[in-house]
């Protein structure tokens, strides 16, 4: 099929809105929703989570701030698995804010059919929620459709804010989390392809010594890009050394404006070991650079390009475990078992 799926993890802490303590256990969060919904104590928590969740769209799809997408749960597909501490399923999600035309792909000719500014282009995107009581932080895994973009991420993460707050709870620190194997394998079968140096405010200065007549092109950028490469990431990695002021290059750019970090944008591009496709990474702390988490192409409904709810279950499962391990929350013998 056309579309890769991927599937991006973030650990949150999850806390009380006011006060410093962190430490509070996620069981806190629990007892709230129970209060304030006028539930017995003995009521499943994480029912009642999934259901005052689904309520709280009221039936209406969530944009995000800039308008630009929004999401809603398709309430059949949610599921929850009190015993494992999940809640997971599908929302159904994508662009709105804006007019667009729907046309045939062999005839562009066509008129086609208008999705207006307020209507939601839908697609299915899977998410698990892992919130065990007896922590103070939780895993958030969203699959996506594209390599640079998370989806539904950005009005999932402003709704879910928002959701919390009504028990004045928050949801803070958010940490891309990768499992070690993938990353272990990043690193040793990756390969490095190219590195940009971008610049996107420059000064009439700035513009004046490329040319005056750019003086007054206040969008204008600078970008530097280096292609040709094929560094494997390992021997990239450990050969990489920067300049006294901590930039990734040793020529003069000053004449551009570009004296330090903090005057431009350094990305390096790699092509992924899994997806064989290139992608880009910020050069800022090279060693936490997050490879893509590919999912496999049987993770897939047969002749489709969406998940199948019970592999993706099983294969996101396994990511948490792992991530678990790490965490120091569970066992090798629990994970075997």
């Amino acid at each position: 099929m056309a579309h890769d799926l991927k599937l991006h993890i973030w650990r949150v802490l999850l806390k009380p809105t006011y006060g410093s303590d962190n430490s509070i256990k996620n069981d806190e969060l629990f007892k709230r929703i129970k209060a304030k919904e006028g539930v017995d104590d003995t009521a499943d928590s994480y029912k009642l989570l999934m259901k005052q969740f689904i309520e709280s769209f009221n039936g209406e799809f969530k944009k995000d701030k800039k308008n630009n997408k929004s999401f809603a749960p398709l309430d059949s597909d949610i599921k929850c698995y009190s015993n494992k501490q999940i809640i997971c399923g599908f929302f159904e999600g994508g662009v709105t804010g804006i007019k667009q035309t729907i046309k045939p792909n062999k005839n562009y000719k066509d008129k086609g059919r208008t999705v207006g500014q307020d209507d939601v282009v839908g697609l299915p995107y899977y998410f698990q929620l892992w919130i065990p009581a007896d922590t103070n932080y939780a895993y958030i895994m969203i699959q996506s459709y594209t390599e640079i973009n998370t989806g539904i991420a950005t009005p999932f993460f402003e709704h879910f804010e928002n959701f919390l707050s009504d028990y004045t709870y928050g949801c803070r620190n958010k940490e891309i989390r990768v499992p070690k194997p993938i990353i272990d394998l990043f690193i040793d079968q990756s390969v490095i392809v190219g590195l940009d140096i971008l610049r996107d405010r420059t000064s009439p200065t700035d513009r004046n010594k490329f040319n005056p007549a750019l003086v007054d092109s206040e969008r204008m950028k600078i970008r530097i890009t280096i292609s040709g490469l094929k560094i494997p990431f390992s021997v990239f990695s450990k050969s990489y050394v920067r300049d006294e002021k901590g930039n990734p290059f040793f020529i003069d750019l000053s004449e551009m404006g570009i004296i330090d970090p903090n005057d431009y944008i350094a990305q390096v591009k790699y092509q992924d070991p899994i997806s064989k496709k290139e992608t880009k990474a910020s050069l800022t702390d090279l060693l936490n650079i997050h490879p893509t988490i590919v999912l496999p192409e049987e993770i897939k409904i047969k002749d489709s390009d969406y998940p199948d709810f019970d592999k993706i279950f099983v294969f996101c499962n396994k990511q948490l475990k792992l991530l678990q391990l790490e965490d120091g929350y569970a066992t090798t013998d629990e994970f075997k078992g």
